[in-house]
């Protein structure tokens, strides 16, 4: 493992609702040190759920549209990133459509313990070869 610097989730601003987010997101090992093995990246995985949580707090009051999510790749730590999203001026893409993830899929073993699939949703997504895995909050209905 290097001595790269760490993201530490409370340096990390969160954008405040008068603002837009296109896409905005942040990542937390920078440097893949969690590429290292599952008990290196587990902390990285932990902090970005922390992280999340504090999102979906910190956006739960507004009244403006928005959406949160996590990408996770199966095979890079560096790329992992939480995500907001909202109405902006840069592009018609709000809602995020999540067109090429699959939902509902089994949680690997290694983020098991990690993510709560009754409040959660999690999906998969395979482009090119590449697995990554997503998290979103639970529609209520």
């Amino acid at each position: 493992m290097n001595d790269s610097p760490r993201l530490n989730p409370e340096s990390v601003r969160i954008p405040d609702e008068d603002g837009w987010c296109d896409l905005w997101h942040t990542h937390f090992d920078w440097s893949g040190d969690g590429n290292c093995g599952t008990a290196e990246r587990r902390p990285f995985i932990q902090q970005l759920m922390q992280f999340f949580h504090d999102v979906e707090t910190h956006t739960s009051t507004w009244t403006k549209p928005n959406q949160q999510w996590i990408v996770i790749d199966e095979n890079d730590s560096s790329q992992d990133a939480v995500y907001l999203h909202t109405p902006n001026p840069n592009r018609d893409n709000f809602p995020y459509t999540f067109d090429a993830v699959e939902w509902g899929v089994d949680v690997p073993d290694w983020l098991n313990d990690l993510i709560d699939t009754q409040t959660h949703e999690f999906g998969r997504c395979i482009f090119n070869d590449a697995t990554t895995f997503w998290v979103r909050r639970r529609s209520v209905a």
